[in-house]
């Protein structure tokens, strides 16, 4: 594998952030509360912020929340004022104030988050890999299983440039039903194997829907990335348009945008998009960027 390091700005490199937690006893947040997220206290550390672009405020407004999984795959997303980034990242925060942040729950169920759990991370997404960087990396340090082709292939621009790589949807997908006397979500944080608990303990195959619905699903390929190289989900799923190749878009991943450097598995998405198998998403797609 190649082992030469980024050169360039900080602005240059994706960065991810250390882990912000709820400052609040507990929190308790609604099902589908899309209309009227919850409010919650945080923690942001220190080194949760990127203060290496406090003087790059081109690069600071790109700065988005990334949630980490097991809450993403239950259902939330978490939310920051740009402003209170903007303001944070200059101070040092000795006095150790809270912050606040919205949350909204996608699913049909309450979800408890008790204290001191880690929540999100801030990213910056640095400059994506593209064309031949990203070319000579696909294989050695981006490495995908299954067919090339059929289970994903390189994502190209109009000229041809390769941009990213799309990987397939597999079609097996999860959702948490509506159930009235369903007590409250509560997802241990000592849980080694999330997935399997969230989804075995609460959820459901996902029905056929021609409305949207919040649902899991995964990639048919594993994906390996070596250290320094980090993915990107964008934030649109799509379909493949009569087996012809051309994509269109028929949804949106959410939150959970970054698929961190040493991650060796099929990815899983949380996706909001119809479930019917005639119009349901069966390509999601990837950036690449480097933190070294």
């Amino acid at each position: 594998m190649a082992t030469e390091r980024l050169t360039g700005g900080p602005e240059q490199k994706f960065w991810v952030g250390a882990d912000v937690i709820l400052r609040d006893k507990y929190a308790l947040i609604p099902p589908r509360n899309t209309a009227n997220p919850k409010l919650i206290e945080v923690n942001i550390p220190f080194n949760a912020l990127p203060h290496h672009l406090v003087f790059k405020p081109d690069a600071l407004s790109q700065v988005e929340e990334t949630g980490r999984s097991r809450y993403m795959m239950a259902g939330l997303e978490f939310y920051v004022d740009s402003s209170i980034i903007r303001d944070a990242v200059r101070e040092d925060n000795s006095d150790n104030r809270g912050y606040l942040a919205q949350v909204v729950n996608h699913s049909n169920r309450s979800i408890y988050i008790p204290h001191e759990e880690s929540l999100f991370r801030f990213f910056y997404p640095g400059q994506q890999l593209q064309g031949e960087q990203l070319t000579q990396a696909i294989g050695n340090n981006i490495v995908l299983s299954g067919e090339e082709g059929v289970d994903w292939v390189v994502a190209r621009d109009r000229s041809g440039t390769p941009q990213g790589i799309n990987a397939r949807i597999d079609d097996a997908g999860f959702y948490v039903p509506y159930d009235r006397d369903a007590s409250p979500m509560d997802i241990s944080s000592t849980t080694r194997n999330f997935r399997d608990e969230i989804r075995t303990k609460f959820m459901k195959v996902v029905p056929s829907s021609g409305t949207s619905l919040f649902w899991i699903g995964f990639t048919v390929s594993e994906m390996h990335l070596a250290a320094g190289y980090n993915a990107m989900l964008h934030p649109l799923v799509f379909r493949e348009s009569n087996g012809a190749g051309t994509l269109y878009s028929i949804g949106s991943h959410r939150q959970s945008h970054v698929i961190d450097e040493g991650t060796n598995r099929n990815i899983m998405l949380e996706i909001e998009s119809p479930t019917a198998q005639d119009i349901r998403p069966n390509w999601v797609n990837f950036s690449f960027a480097r933190s070294k």
